[in-house]
């Protein structure tokens, strides 16, 4: 009943007569969003789309191997210092290396900070830390290296969240950029683009930066939040809003790189794979193209206008 209603509060004054009923419009966006995924991104089908609501099991910190994951070079300067299903990123620059997301409190020193020196890079070359939006397994690990000396960068609009956050958490000091509405961040040669896209979280912000292979300049982007947390027709409507209006920011900067701070989402171990095995002369597996990028974020918006049809799933 609740999803009728609210569907009937949808349509009143929007839809015409001889429209389709809201079970035909939720399947519509469905379809939408199955066309776009395609294989690529069928696991953000099941992931956002109406359907049963499937948690992933807990993680037991404890145990090392069930999340460790050693580091990846997806280009000449960008690396994967990730966990097994959450992710990170190290943009190295002329003038020192930008970390985006913070990981859990109990897994940053293993994956990051131990993780770069693996890689063959200095942590202590950490200048910036952008946390894409405030959970604990992207922000948990923000203290840590904010006491290294780096600068958190977390949107105002989260700071809430971080607050509310158990276990360590970053100190709004002099090391610490309170992010509102659109902006740069420029590291030496480097300028990454911080663009507010709220849904995930009302701070969440996803982020375009240039990365090179060889000779060859690519544009990379990772979308700041994957799923729904609150289930709420606000969410579900600025989750949308903010895929279509990424879209377009990533179409105009030519993003062929599209990642996640999900390691499924972007299928980063499978690729890493294809990397170590590529010859002189195949392309990087990161690299998958506009069109790609374009999928991703159409398969979210359509998900998205699914669930606010179906009233929260």
């Amino acid at each position: 009943m609740r999803a009728k209603a609210a569907a009937a509060a949808l349509c009143m004054g929007l839809c015409q007569v001889g429209a389709a009923p809201p079970s035909d419009a939720i399947a519509g966006h469905v379809v939408k969003a199955t066309k776009a995924a395609g294989s690529e991104y069928a696991v953000l089908v099941k992931a956002l789309c109406p359907g049963p609501i499937v948690k992933s099991a807990p993680i037991d910190s404890a145990d090392r191997d069930s999340w460790h994951a050693e580091p990846v070079r997806a280009f000449d300067d960008l690396f994967y210092v990730g966990q097994k299903t959450v992710s990170a990123w190290a943009l190295r620059t002329s003038a020192g290396i930008i970390v985006i997301d913070a990981l859990f409190d109990y897994s940053v020193e293993d994956e990051i900070w131990d993780g770069l020196r693996k890689a063959g890079l200095d942590p202590s070359e950490i200048r910036y830390v952008i946390v894409t939006h405030g959970h604990s397994d992207h922000l948990g690990g923000a203290a840590f290296l904010q006491r290294k000396g780096a600068t958190i960068v977390l949107a105002e609009a989260d700071w809430p969240i971080a607050e509310k956050m158990e276990g360590p958490r970053p100190t709004r000091d002099a090391r610490f950029l309170a992010v509102s509405g659109r902006r740069q961040l420029t590291l030496g040669n480097t300028t990454v683009d911080l663009v507010p896209t709220p849904g995930h979280t009302p701070g969440t912000l996803s982020v375009i930066f240039p990365v090179h292979d060889g000779k060859a300049r690519h544009m990379a982007s990772i979308w700041g939040g994957t799923g729904f947390n609150t289930r709420t027709p606000e969410q579900f409507s600025s989750y949308a809003r903010s895929a279509r209006d990424f879209a377009r920011v990533a179409q105009r900067a030519r993003v062929d790189v599209p990642l996640s701070n999900h390691p499924v989402v972007d299928d980063t171990f499978r690729k890493a794979d294809a990397l170590a095995g590529r010859k002189s002369g195949d392309s990087n597996p990161f690299v998958t193209g506009q069109r790609s990028q374009q999928a991703l974020l159409t398969t979210a918006a359509e998900c998205a206008d699914a669930s606010l049809i179906a009233g929260g799933g």
